[in-house]
């Protein structure tokens, strides 16, 4: 129910703006498998192409600061 929800959503803003591409960044996808799947269920039928990035957990705020946050600590064990 949640990736129908996401899907319905995504695919309003899609129309409005005319966008064939739906990015899926966080990290519950990282670890989720099931949940990538029924995102990308839907393509057929409302026309989009799911793209999910490699390093999408690190898209959000929290994420990027983890990145940050590692690359600060590498530099100093240097």
């Amino acid at each position: 129910m949640i990736a129908e929800t996401i899907i319905l959503l995504a695919s309003q803003a899609s129309q409005a703006n005319k966008l064939e591409h739906f990015v899926f960044i966080g990290s519950t996808l990282k670890s989720n498998p099931a949940l990538k799947e029924d995102l990308s269920q839907f393509q057929d039928m409302l026309s989009y192409t799911p793209i999910f990035p490699d390093k999408g957990a690190y898209a959000g705020s929290l994420g990027a600061f983890n990145v940050g946050w590692e690359a600060e600590h590498s530099q100093n064990r240097q």
